[in-house]
């Protein structure tokens, strides 16, 4: 975590927050070459603006019509619904004290850990 006080900010992190000089020059750094770092600067912006006016819940409907998506969608709801409703997530946060009732030669928390 203390690290992250010294590791630069990314040249999309930069543009984001507005700072296209200092994108640019950290796009130089990295490529040493400025014409390749004027085309990626020069991208990132095309796409920076075609995201913010994409970004929106009508953006997703497309994805919605196609077929293809439909299958893992429903797979992925119908995992995350099971999961609720069979009570995983009491036992896992429990478990500590089961294993500590049943007094096992397993250390409970590391015992709770490799049930999680």
């Amino acid at each position: 975590l203390a690290l992250m006080l010294i590791i630069p900010d990314s040249p999309h992190s930069l543009l984001h927050r507005g700072m296209e000089e200092q994108s640019r020059k950290a796009i130089f750094w990295l490529t040493q070459s400025k014409s390749v770092a004027e085309h990626k600067i020069e991208k990132m912006i095309e796409d920076s603006h075609s995201q913010k006016t994409q970004n929106n819940i009508l953006s997703i409907l497309p994805l919605l019509k196609k077929p293809s998506n439909w299958k893992p969608l429903c797979v992925s709801v119908s995992i995350l619904v099971a999961l609720q409703l069979c009570g995983v997530s009491p036992l896992v946060f429990f478990s500590i004290k089961f294993f500590q009732d049943a007094e096992t030669s397993v250390d409970a928390s590391l015992a709770s850990i490799i049930v999680a």
